[in-house]
């Protein structure tokens, strides 16, 4: 009988175990040099820049081209909301003006001194002096104001027709006045034909002075009919007077006159006037008024 212990007892069954091998640890040096050695066996073209593809760059344009469009358009959609809620109220009941554009109509509430030696300033209806038309000429300013061609276009004019400023002011500049302080120079002309022998002591300034009187009259007339004034005035008791007196001394709502003479002096053109405009040899032309033309050739047959 074999022995247990022989080779080919029952052990013999069990395989040999084989004897353990030990290698030394790697510290984090080892470690280190070793991915040192790695990295130096890696390919190094793998870290090289392949290049933007023509794909990628026609996005990366587009998207700068986008967002630039999309930064001007939200721009021109603030100055454009901007200047819609400038001066909102009187857009309401306005043809269109490049001066609401450019500048601020304040609105204030003010007491009209109408009523006859009852309150308010005098110099408006005191008799001429130097004083009084220094006042006057104060109120009529005539400095030009620049506008565009689309500008006159929106304002219903034919374009074609209009003077064109110098051309230091640029191809896109034509001559315009503020029709406020026109009518304010109707006003004072008005004023001046009262007191005539003291303005014009030696008759009529010239041919056209009756036509130009007429002129402003239908002027403030019309201007009054399409800007007319809800407000109403009383009467009242007043003493030494039989009967109820008109109380034209009102609350109305009103620009801001002194702001606006500011805004547009500072932003009109002083250094130049109609009188410096050169007639082109070439139309177009609008018409002359006949009766215009009538009156002055009569007037230098007259002379002549």
């Amino acid at each position: 009988m074999p022995s247990l212990l022989s080779k080919s007892g029952i052990f013999s069954k069990i395989p040999a175990v084989s004897k353990p091998k030990y290698e030394a640890c790697e510290n984090s040096d080892t470690e280190s040099n070793r991915m040192s050695d790695e990295t130096l066996l890696w390919n190094p073209e793998q870290f090289k820049s392949k290049g933007i593809s023509f794909a990628t760059k026609i996005a990366i344009t587009a998207n700068v081209l986008l967002f630039v469009f999309s930064g001007t358009t939200l721009l021109h959609a603030y100055q454009r909301d901007e200047k819609a809620h400038m001066n909102a109220d009187l857009r309401k009941i306005s043809a269109y003006s490049p001066l609401l554009d450019a500048m601020e109509f304040p609105m204030t509430r003010k007491m009209s001194f109408a009523q006859y030696g009852d309150g308010g300033p005098t110099i408006w209806r005191a008799p001429p002096s130097p004083e009084v038309d220094e006042a006057w000429d104060r109120m009529v300013i005539e400095d030009l104001w620049p506008v565009s061609q689309s500008e006159i276009k929106k304002m219903w004019k034919d374009h074609t027709v209009i003077a064109k400023l110098p051309a230091e002011y640029g191809d896109d500049a034509y001559v315009a006045k503020a029709a406020v302080f026109h009518n304010i120079h109707c006003l004072n002309s008005l004023r001046k034909a009262i007191h005539k022998d003291y303005y014009f002591p030696d008759g009529d300034p010239d041919a056209l002075y009756q036509l130009h009187t007429s002129h402003c009259i239908q002027v403030l007339l019309e201007n009054l009919m399409c800007r007319p004034n809800p407000a109403v005035y009383m009467y009242r008791w007043m003493e030494e007077f039989p009967v109820p007196v008109p109380d034209t001394n009102i609350w109305n709502q009103c620009w801001d006159f002194e702001s606006v003479m500011e805004q547009y002096e500072m932003l009109a053109l002083s250094n130049v006037t109609e009188f410096d405009i050169v007639k082109p040899l070439n139309g177009p032309f609008a018409p002359s008024p006949e009766f215009v033309v009538e009156t002055l050739e009569k007037a230098n047959e007259t002379l002549g």
